[in-house]
C-alpha cells in the first residue's frame, strides 16, 4: 500500500515586494500550520519522507510537520518539482517516487495541490485552503502508473 499526505503551504501575504519563491508565511500562516500539525500528530503516522517545494513559505510550513513527526533531515528534501500551479509536475513527481517510500508528505501550492488531490482522490476538494492537508491511500505496490485512491482525511486549519 502507498499513502500520500498532500499539504498546501500556510498563509503567506502576496503584498510583499519579494520574488514569489521568497514569500514567507505570516502570523496567520504560523497559527494555521501549528494547529494542523498538532492535530495530525496523533491521528496520522509519520511519513517515510517529506518532499517540499523550494519556496520559502512551503519550507516554513513543512518545518512544523518535520518537528512534530521528528522527520530526519535526510528525509526532508526540497524540490522545485512541487513549485507547480497546475498539477502536471506534481503528478510526474509522484509517478517517479522511489519505491523505498510507502508514506510520503508532499508540501506544495495551489492550484497544483488541489488538482492532484482531485485527480488521485475519490472525494472532491474545492480549492484546498492554506495549511489544508489531504490523506490519500492507494491499493498499489508501485508509484509508477498510480491510479485513483481513497481519500481518508481532509484536514482544514479552521
Amino acid at each position: 500500500m502507498k499513502e500520500i499526505y498532500f499539504l498546501r503551504h500556510a498563509h503567506a501575504p502576496d503584498t510583499l515586494r519579494v520574488e514569489d519563491v521568497e514569500r514567507p508565511i505570516d502570523v496567520k500562516g504560523k497559527m494555521e500550520a501549528s494547529r494542523v500539525a498538532a492535530y495530525v500528530k496523533n491521528i496520522l503516522q509519520a511519513p517515510d519522507v517529506c518532499y517540499v517545494s523550494h519556496a520559502k513559505r512551503a519550507q516554513q510550513t513543512a518545518a512544523y510537520f518535520k518537528e512534530i513527526w521528528n522527520i530526519n533531515k535526510n528525509c526532508f528534501l526540497l524540490t522545485s518539482e512541487l513549485y507547480d500551479f497546475n498539477g502536471d509536475k506534481v503528478k510526474n513527481f509522484i509517478y517517479n517516487l522511489s519505491e523505498e517510500w510507502n508514506r510520503v508528505l508532499l508540501v506544495g501550492h495551489n492550484f497544483g495541490i488541489t488538482e492532484v488531490v482531485n485527480y488521485f482522490g475519490d472525494k472532491s476538494v474545492n480549492a484546498l485552503p492554506t495549511s489544508g492537508l489531504v490523506h490519500i491511500t492507494f491499493e498499489a505496490d508501485s508509484w509508477h502508473g498510480l491510479r485513483k485512491g481513497t481519500t481518508n482525511d481532509i484536514i482544514l486549519p479552521d
